[in-house]
């Protein structure tokens, strides 16, 4: 037998720490250089076109609870200015991600990542040579092949092999910075692969000059990894570096953006 005293134990002590931004921003750091490892650090958001405003800020700010980030007026207002097309535009904030929603741009249903069968080890063979990602392979229950491109830690994309037909491309896309920009760049550069978007006259990538003075170039097309002219499949890429103001406003007061 034991007595209640014996078998007491003195409660745990519970360790707390003040969230702040200094400590956030530490925390940061920290993850972005233990994610080193892996050059394709950050999905950073994702582009989708819609046709209502009203509907948008419905679905996405009331329902979905996002922060609707005022940013975008600006960024619209340049875009308007350099030529472009851009007739208005939502920005959804979900802590470091957003949705970019323009309003009433060419819109058709979106089915993103359902790719060709036979082409999801193409997909992860194209990242790793021009991104140097991190990519695995495997099959789900229904014996489709999947291709898995890791981001950081805890995100990735799919490619899901379909037998079915692909809707067209309407435009749609995300946006990704990588820590090896310049070598990203040149490889991409080197196949014919950079693009620019004719939406954003004012955003040219010919050069890595130019690259660098954005901070980001466009890819539209994932190829043949050995066959650059043999398209497999059409989503914008957004290739940002981590010194793109809006990485680098997570770290500072830089609330600066250049992109869309």
């Amino acid at each position: 037998f034991q007595s209640s005293a014996s078998q007491y134990k003195a409660p745990r002590k519970i360790v707390t720490h003040e969230v702040t931004v200094d400590s956030t921003r530490r925390r940061l750091r920290k993850t972005s250089t233990m994610m080193c490892a892996n050059p394709i650090v950050l999905l950073e958001h994702l582009n989708i076109n819609i046709p209502d405003k009203t509907q948008g800020k419905t679905f996405y700010l009331d329902a979905l609870g996002c922060a609707e980030d005022p940013r975008a007026e600006s960024i619209m207002k340049r875009t308007q200015d350099a030529g472009g097309t851009m007739l208005d535009m939502i920005w959804a904030n979900q802590g470091l991600q957003q949705i970019h929603l323009p309003i009433g741009e060419p819109e058709d249903p979106i089915q993103i990542f359902s790719c060709p069968r036979g082409t999801a080890y193409l997909i992860c063979a194209f990242y790793r040579k021009y991104f140097a990602a991190r990519t695995e392979e495997a099959s789900d229950e229904g014996s489709h092949r999947i291709g898995k491109v890791f981001i950081g830690y805890h995100q990735a994309l799919l490619f899901r092999e379909t037998d079915d037909p692909l809707p067209k491309y309407d435009g749609h896309h995300i946006a990704l910075y990588i820590s090896n920009f310049n070598d990203s760049y040149t490889r991409v550069q080197k196949d014919g692969l950079n693009w620019n978007n004719p939406r954003f006259p004012h955003l040219t990538y010919e050069t890595l000059e130019l690259a660098v003075k954005h901070c980001e170039f466009r890819v539209l097309s994932i190829t043949h990894p050995e066959k650059p002219s043999e398209i497999l499949f059409t989503l914008e890429h957004e290739i940002r570096s981590l010194e793109h103001p809006s990485y680098s406003s997570i770290y500072g007061s830089n609330d600066s953006v250049t992109s869309e």
